[in-house]
């Protein structure tokens, strides 16, 4: 890849409409790039893009930030720049239902919001990335996701999620996206891999900022390493997920 740029917009549209794929952080951002192979990468204040140098239909990968307001403004920068057909949001979630497993991916039908009207994907999409995880042999979950403006950290809190909103997984950016998507007459989908499971108890004070910071945490107190060992797993199985889906994917895009 290609030292970072100055970010601009294109003149002329990038060989037509173009797929997007967005994720919050660097460590979830990296297998995506591994599926889609060379890029060029280029940076905007605090949202980075990655697009690809080899493929007849060009792809582009932009870093969406934590939480809803970053999710907002980076997809409408991205959108209002880019000529952009379908946008797939992904990245790690976490279970609200004890048959999710680590390296499972979600693939919802509907992205619901605590206080806001809930999403619906587009059909095509969530067809191609039902299929993709089937050729890739991962596991797939169909059931709606939650977007948090908070983690939800504790096995009680990811129960009563499940309980009031019906959601299988959580994460804190995927309705912004969709929100943004609309606006723009965007295709919208989602694809989620989980990292930690329903009953799981995050440390205090834990998010999903990092996980490699999370798991270096632990290991400041007495019997973290098998903490640190299972969440570096964890990690590890996300995004194993995350390169298998979106190779298969892309290869049907």
């Amino acid at each position: 890849m290609s030292p970072d740029a100055a970010w601009q917009c294109p003149s002329e549209p990038l060989n037509g409409t173009m797929l997007a794929i967005c994720a919050a952080l660097s460590w979830e951002i990296r297998p995506i790039l591994r599926a889609i192979g060379p890029v060029k990468r280029s940076k905007d204040g605090t949202v980075r893009t990655w697009i690809s140098t080899s493929r007849a239909k060009p792809v582009v990968v932009f870093r969406t930030g934590i939480g809803y307001e970053a999710s907002i403004d980076a997809t409408r920068r991205v959108l209002r720049c880019m000529p952009i057909r379908s946008v797939v949001n992904t990245g790690c979630a976490g279970a609200l239902c004890e048959h999710l497993t680590v390296g499972s991916v979600v693939i919802p039908r509907t992205v619901l919001a605590m206080s806001n009207t809930p999403h619906d994907v587009d059909e095509a999409c969530l067809s191609r990335l039902h299929e993709a995880a089937r050729r890739a042999g991962l596991s797939s979950d169909g059931g709606p996701i939650l977007t948090s403006p908070t983690v939800l950290a504790t096995g009680t809190e990811k129960r009563a999620a499940h309980e009031r909103f019906g959601a299988t997984a959580v994460e804190m950016e995927g309705h912004a996206v969709a929100e943004v998507a609309r606006e723009h007459g965007t295709r919208f989908a989602s694809a989620r891999v989980i990292l930690d499971t329903s009953e799981l108890d995050l440390p205090a004070g834990g998010t999903y900022e990092s996980a490699f910071k999370l798991a270096l945490r632990t290991v400041t107190g007495p019997g973290t390493l098998p903490a640190l060992i299972s969440l570096a797993n964890a990690v590890k199985a996300v995004q194993t997920s995350l390169e298998v889906l979106f190779r298969c994917f892309l290869d049907e895009t």
